[in-house]
């Protein structure tokens, strides 16, 4: 309860840890209309690396040390400078950072900030804040990747 409590004041109120508040985030790129899964996600995992940004994943930290968490919160704060998705640069830096996360058997897994991450999305989707993209658009999405090269 009190990470839903939690969860649903991050939703509704601007948060000056947060940078703006994940309403915002999902309006800004269609999550709150019915829309392709594409900004959706895009949208979540900008509201994640936001909170990645803010503190050190209490998870990493108790994995790998104090030194490695505030690593990690670096990486994360330097693709929200770099506002990623929009801007081309933050891509490669994106991808080299979901890379090194996984490396070394997912010992990087941002598990705490995942789960608040997932308590947000339960908030607004439970308060009708935003909408899933419908089945199409999950399955184009998912074919997408399925059929498209990657790097």
């Amino acid at each position: 309860t009190l990470v839903l409590n939690t969860a649903h004041q991050w939703l509704h109120e601007d948060w000056t840890w947060l940078g703006l508040c994940p309403l915002t985030i999902f309006s800004r790129t269609g999550m709150r209309d019915e829309v392709p899964v594409a900004p959706w996600e895009a949208a979540v995992k900008k509201l994640h690396l936001r909170i990645m940004a803010d503190a050190p994943d209490s998870l990493i930290v108790r994995k790998c040390g104090v030194e490695t968490g505030e690593q990690v919160r670096r990486r994360a704060a330097e693709l929200v400078d770099l506002d990623w998705p929009q801007s081309l640069a933050s891509w490669s830096r994106f991808d080299d950072f979901d890379l090194w996360l996984r490396s070394d058997g997912h010992r990087l897994n941002p598990g705490t900030s995942a789960d608040l991450v997932a308590a947000v999305l339960f908030s607004a989707l439970r308060d009708g804040a935003i909408h899933f993209p419908t089945r199409d658009h999950i399955l184009s999405h998912a074919e997408q990747l399925l059929f498209t090269p990657r790097k």
